[in-house]
């Protein structure tokens, strides 16, 4: 499973289903409008409302945890709050 952390609409799940990704996807997002966006997009994959920094997340193992256009639009305590809980998990 590939975790997709801050999923917003899912447009990496696009990206990666157009470069040939088959495996399970789950997006985690904060809002739950956007995560229910999501899902309608996308119902073939998994999407969790859920504050990613505060919020103990369980799931099955997975083989990567993925952020994609967000960390370069935080200061640089919370960037580094999110690589670490990424290595967390």
């Amino acid at each position: 499973m590939n975790v997709d952390v801050s999923c917003g609409l899912g447009h990496l799940l696009k990206f990666l289903k157009e470069r040939g990704f088959e495996g399970d996807y789950l997006g985690i997002g904060l809002q739950e409008e956007m995560v229910d966006r999501a899902h309608r997009r996308y119902p073939e994959a998994g999407f969790e409302a859920a504050d990613f920094l505060e919020d103990k997340l369980e799931f099955e193992e997975h083989d990567f945890v993925l952020v994609s256009g967000v960390l370069q639009h935080r200061e640089s305590p919370l960037r580094k709050r999110f690589i670490s809980r990424m290595y967390e998990l």
